[in-house]
């Protein structure tokens, strides 16, 4: 969780508003212990970002955050319907070579 943040009348999915508060800004991609951030490298273009309701679930409808106080939402990245094929292919291609390396591994 990552608590952000952002000026009173701020905006969430508000249709036109150039006071949404970018989602992109709090996903990251890390890919070792030290937990660097990789930015977009291993990302697809096309890419949309959004807010869903605290557990993820729903889309945001637009919330305009007029009162200061905790408001907790989703960030949500949006792979491109040709990423998510290539990117399920490419976790099935790691996961069979995990599977075929342990099964070397056994004695």
């Amino acid at each position: 969780m990552v608590l952000a943040k952002v000026p009173v009348a701020s905006t969430l999915n508000v249709a036109n508003s150039s006071t949404n508060v970018d989602a992109h800004n709090y996903l990251k991609v890390v890919d070792s212990q030290d937990q660097s951030d990789r930015g977009n490298n291993y990302l697809p273009s096309g890419m949309t970002w959004t807010w869903k309701d605290r557990n993820g679930n729903n889309l945001d409808p637009g919330t305009t955050l007029d009162n200061s106080g905790k408001y907790t939402r989703t960030a949500t990245a949006i792979f491109p319907d040709a990423s998510r094929k290539t990117l399920s292919q490419m976790l099935l291609a790691q996961l069979e070579q995990h599977l075929h390396q342990q099964k070397l591994n056994v004695k």
